[in-house]
């Protein structure tokens, strides 16, 4: 099959949607990559309620939760690497192919143990994938165009957020969690078909591998370059360090979440449509917070956007109150609105404050981080759950969370480095000669 689509071939470039779209590669992956997101989100709704019903313990739900995360704990760091050097085509076959395989068997785990090596599968199968697309979009659109299709990943991105949720809390709700893994692995299984269709440039860059010795310190190498420029640049080193604290978060939306709404709310069989549905308005508020945040950051209010972001957990808070559940539906729609401010905010602080030769490898490493850091507080959150229960849990958390991320912002000089930009060398005047 010939290759159409070399960035360099035309002077005149359609930006729009509907040419971008036209491409027949990067319609492909559009649409291989938002059924694996749709994928990926059932999962957030039925992995912690299936691993509850099945231990009644919190403190086990968020250990087999961590096990997923290993995975990419470990690997990130070489991820943007692999993504880099190989095949991406391949690389993304196998993630989906792996997960699929791994899903599949969830719905026959008897035991504990089942779910975690299954689940550390999933993950292992997960690493790649990400960065993998993200570093194909650039070779299959041309510059002109590449705002544009990254923007269309990031809209595919928030719609899964929403679709995936719902379709999970629907299936789980009419036939349980079971019906709903296996919906997870059609999905994936028609992501790995619409994926082989697709056909890349050949990446020369892995000829240079024969010898897998000098691969090897290669990939260290490459590594341990990203790992500095993350601790150079203060805001990238600030990111990376209220993103770990911001796990805490995380953790408490998946494990003390079930716990509240199984054991807090009395809702009986409507427990499982009430944690889905909660899950759906995080993500509606993460899409509205996101159209929304364009025009702010178009005005120079991007610190603004990150503040708000930062502050966004005090709407934890409330839920020790026992309010109704209304509420909590408004309080995890501003979450997710506030959090996407955040996300747009830093993303665009990283991408300016880095090289562009290392974005690749800075953002991996920042996924590692955020890996890694989950191992522990996804733990200290499931046993935090069970010691003082969820509402004290949820009011610890959105305290720690809210006021500390300012504060790392503060510490680590992140704060004046934003506030009062570094002049890039080449543009600054010229010593005066007077």
């Amino acid at each position: 099959m010939e290759f159409n689509d070399d960035p360099r071939s035309h002077t005149s470039i359609d930006a729009s949607y509907r040419a971008v779209m036209s491409i027949p590669n990067f319609r492909i992956l559009w649409i291989g990559s938002t059924l694996a997101f749709v994928a990926g989100a059932i999962s957030q709704v039925a992995m912690p309620i299936f691993v509850y019903d099945l231990t009644k313990s919190a403190s086990l739900m968020s250990v087999i939760l961590v096990v997923q995360l290993i995975p990419q704990a470990i690997l990130s760091p070489f991820a943007g690497v692999l993504a880099d050097t190989f095949d991406r085509r391949k690389l993304m076959l196998a993630s989906c192919a792996i997960r699929a395989g791994a899903v599949v068997f969830v719905p026959f785990a008897t035991e504990a143990w089942h779910v975690a090596a299954l689940s550390a599968v999933v993950g292992f199968g997960a690493v790649v994938y990400g960065p993998s697309e993200m570093a194909t979009v650039p070779t299959i659109v041309k510059p002109a165009q590449l705002v544009t299709a990254l923007s269309a990943v990031q809209v595919a991105s928030a719609m899964t957020r929403v679709i995936g949720p719902a379709l999970g809390a629907g299936l789980i709700a009419l036939s349980g969690t079971d019906i709903a893994f296996w919906c997870q692995t059609t999905i994936l299984v028609l992501a790995f078909v619409v994926l082989l269709r697709m056909r890349l440039p050949v990446n020369e860059a892995s000829q240079a591998f024969a010898d897998t010795r000098a691969f090897g310190r290669y990939l260290w190498h490459e590594a341990v370059e990203g790992l500095r420029v993350v601790w150079r640049v203060p805001i990238v080193r600030a990111v990376c360090g209220t993103e770990a604290l911001w796990t805490l978060s995380l953790a408490a939306l998946s494990v003390t979440t079930v716990v509240y709404v199984k054991e807090e709310l009395d809702l009986g069989d409507r427990s499982n449509l009430a944690f889905g549905a909660l899950a759906v308005c995080i993500s509606l508020g993460a899409t509205a917070g996101a159209l929304v945040a364009r025009g702010i950051e178009a005005r120079g209010k991007r610190l603004f956007l990150m503040l708000v972001g930062y502050f966004a957990p005090l709407l934890f808070v409330p839920a020790f109150f026992d309010p109704p559940l209304p509420v909590l539906f408004v309080c995890w729609f501003l979450l997710g609105f506030a959090d996407a401010w955040l996300v747009i905010a830093m993303f665009a602080y990283v991408i300016e404050g880095v090289p562009e030769n290392t974005r690749g490898r800075v953002f991996a490493i920042w996924h590692g981080i955020i890996a890694l850091a989950s191992v522990g507080t996804f733990a200290f959150v499931g046993w935090l759950t069970e010691a003082l229960g969820a509402q004290t849990t949820y009011l610890l958390v959105g305290l720690v969370v809210s006021l500390g991320s300012p504060l790392l912002l503060w510490a680590s000089g992140a704060l004046e480095s934003v506030r009062r930009p570094r002049v890039p060398h080449h543009l600054s005047p010229s010593p005066s000669t007077d």
